[in-house]
């Protein structure tokens, strides 16, 4: 090492020295600068010292609120240490101070596989705590889809809805789920879902049967019911698997399949005069889920509004079928088998396809493959793009040894050898000679409804139907705006009344939480006060400098553009007046409220005729073409109302306490009056029964 190299690492290695002094002494200026200097003059190949330098001064940043700084030192950190637990840490850190939690989730997660530390673990269930329900949805979704991503998870194939449509479903079911729990859950618990969160994280996402249950929970939340359904049933497929290749996991299979009937019976019971409805076959799954142990009064309610939708002899029915098919896990047990069969017939059409084809096809495949005929059923028949058709077939085959290949094997063989009889010869009139080279045959899982070898093999040739629109939309509250802070983080929502009814403040102090409106363009957020109207600008670069803006303030317009190349930002006829000399406008290079932030002063000309009625002031919108925000969605600031308004209001407000003092004194003095009534009448009263005594 040469002279000056050293001497810059001495005086590196000073710098730090200062640094850690100014930083356990708080001062995180003179901290921030010792670090800067000390990063300068270190060897940039020498990452143990350039690691410990990012990363605090990525805590100088931390303490003093400047989140992005803080993340970009973290990053930093990292990139000279990919797996140093700290560098994890403080990038966790200040995506927290940033709002990104669901990121911060992925953060301290990173930490604790790295250094498997109880601190780290805590952090993590803290962080999840912490996040909003719409944050949580948010990322049991991202999970989910990379999950799908990774190809774990089979695609919807009866029902998609849109993105906004699965949030808010998410959102629903979770919300509901933390509002039954929340009586008995206790201090510090992460709840249902939170739990669920902290385990997909550490094990890098949901197992198939997690991830079909959760799916068909949300698909159900948005009305996609037949999804669900195929959901639930593939969640049943999963159980089938699970015991089939471990034996001594029979009791936590036994809950899961319960849990899987209850999904099932949950899709099919829908909702009351959806077209999906089908209370009969919800019945069965909910009476499956309690033979299997279920014992949630939940289900049982279920269970009792199916079976009062029915008439007496289709419930007998329905109970004569359970016990007739069993439960998955019964089925299991006595190792039957479902085996999928696949036809492809090269010039028959589905009107080909009578009810002497169908039955002919049963009896030649139940004797192939030696069992009763009840044994068989067509699933499907389809045709393909090329005109053939695909005749789908199941077949339960008990105590079943051979392999698939075998199988083929011994229906082509017992189709050949039945060619030239009278019933094969009638079939072939109908159908045309079977293409028995593409013949496919699959042993699938008893709990696996038909189809997965018939749909694998159209989405080879391109012919899958594409899933369809659910049949009944649910209502989305946000679907052309949504709920944020200052830096686009999702906002909780606000406890809606029955009356639309929300919490005002007169004071600033008491609001625990500013949120915005992200309008769905993604052109600003704004949120409102009794005065004024902020207004953050999203699509200015954060570093244009602010000589290159041009802002038009008018009283019922405003205009963003840039001077340079004229294009604009944001534009529009304003929902009202503004008063121009009293806005402004700041561009600070940052994000949030540190980017381009409009501030309107609201003329409220409305407030000031009707002074006694504040919620005058309220905008329902920012531009005359935009859409209304609720009145409820978020609660009230009035602590700014114009100076006349809030005086008249103190004014008021002290003579409502003043007549509430004065009925106050008034009903002690009647309780006293009528306590001194009651002692006199209970003394006549023991002074007559004296008398009459005698």
């Amino acid at each position: 090492m040469s002279g000056s190299a050293e001497l810059r690492r001495l005086k590196a290695s000073h710098l730090k020295k200062r640094g850690d002094s100014a930083l356990h002494e708080a001062n995180y200026k003179l901290a921030k600068e010792m670090y800067s200097q000390a990063i300068a003059l270190s060897p940039s190949n020498d990452a143990e010292v350039l690691k410990k330098l990012f990363s605090n001064r990525s805590l100088t940043h931390f303490r003093t609120s400047k989140y992005a700084e803080a993340l970009q030192d973290a990053d930093a950190a990292l990139e000279m240490a990919p797996r140093w637990a700290k560098g994890h840490w403080r990038r966790g850190m200040a995506l927290v101070g940033m709002g990104r939690l669901g990121d911060a989730v992925d953060a301290f997660a990173q930490a604790r596989t790295v250094e498997d530390s109880e601190e780290c673990d805590q952090k993590l269930k803290e962080i999840i705590r912490s996040m909003p329900t719409e944050a949580l949805a948010s990322k049991l979704l991202d999970l989910l889809d990379k999950s799908y991503q990774q190809g774990a998870l089979a695609p919807p194939r009866q029902e998609i809805a849109d993105d906004l449509l699965v949030h808010e479903g998410a959102y629903i079911l979770i919300n509901k789920t933390q509002k039954s729990a929340r009586s008995g859950s206790q201090s510090g618990s992460m709840g249902t879902f939170g739990e669920t969160c902290y385990s997909w994280t550490i094990h890098g996402g949901p197992s198939p049967f997690e991830a079909y249950i959760f799916r068909s929970r949300v698909s159900k939340c948005c009305k996609c019911f037949l999804q669900a359904r195929e959901d639930a049933t593939l969640a049943l497929s999963e159980v089938s698997k699970s015991v089939e290749w471990d034996k001594t996991s029979d009791t936590i299979s036994v809950s899961k399949a319960a849990t899987a009937y209850v999904a099932l019976g949950e899709a099919f019971l829908a909702e009351s005069g959806h077209p999906d409805r089908d209370t009969f076959r919800a019945l069965k799954a909910f009476r499956k889920a309690i033979d299997c142990g279920c014992d949630d009064q939940n289900v049982y309610d279920a269970f009792q509004e199916a079976t009062e939708s029915l008439s007496k002899e289709q419930v007998e029915q329905a109970m004569q079928e359970v016990y007739a098919e069993g439960s998955i896990m019964s089925a299991q047990r006595e190792q039957s088998r479902l085996v999928g069969v696949v036809v492809l017939f090269p010039t028959a059409t589905p009107r080909s396809m009578n009810s002497y084809c169908r039955e002919m096809l049963r009896w030649l495949a139940a004797e192939a493959l030696n069992v009763d005929k009840a044994s068989v059923a067509l699933e499907r028949t389809r045709a393909a793009k090329h005109g053939e058709l695909h005749v789908s077939l199941s077949v339960s085959i008990p105590r079943l040894t051979k392999e698939a290949a075998e199988l083929q094997q011994d229906l082509v063989a017992f189709w050949a050898s039945k060619k030239g009889s009278r019933d094969m010869d009638l079939l072939i009139s109908h159908l045309g000679e079977p293409d028995l080279g593409s013949l496919d045959v699959s042993v699938v899982s008893p709990g696996a409804q038909s189809g997965e070898e018939d749909i694998h093999t159209a989405s080879q040739e391109g012919t899958l139907t594409q899933p369809s629109a659910p049949k009944t939309e649910l209502d989305v509250p946000y679907r052309h705006y949504r709920l944020v802070d200052s830096l686009g983080n999702p906002a909780k929502r606000a406890q809606k009344h029955a009356f639309c009814m929300s919490r005002v403040y007169y004071n600033r102090a008491e609001i625990q939480q500013e949120t915005w409106v992200e309008l769905g363009d993604g052109s600003c957020r704004w949120r409102q006060s009794g005065s004024e109207v902020r207004i953050i600008v999203l699509g200015v670069p954060p570093h244009l400098p602010a000589k290159q803006l041009e802002v038009d303030i008018q009283p019922y317009y405003i205009s963003i553009k840039n001077r340079a190349d004229g294009s604009t930002y944001l534009e529009g006829k304003l929902h009202r007046g503004v008063i121009p000399d009293s806005s402004f406008w700041t561009q600070l290079g940052g994000k949030g409220e540190d980017g381009l932030c409009i501030t309107l002063a609201k003329m409220n000309l409305e407030v000031l005729h009707k002074h006694w009625m504040h919620g005058e002031m309220w905008w329902s919108k920012l531009f005359e073409n935009h859409a209304e925000i609720s009145w409820d969605d978020y609660e009230k600031d009035y602590s700014d109302l114009p100076e006349e308004v809030l005086e008249r209001h103190y004014i008021t407000e002290a003579k409502r306490e003043e007549q509430k003092q004065v009925e106050r004194v008034d009903e002690k003095r009647r309780k006293r009056l009528t306590e001194a009534d009651d002692v006199r009448k209970k003394n006549r009263m023991l002074a007559l029964a004296a008398l009459r005594d005698g």
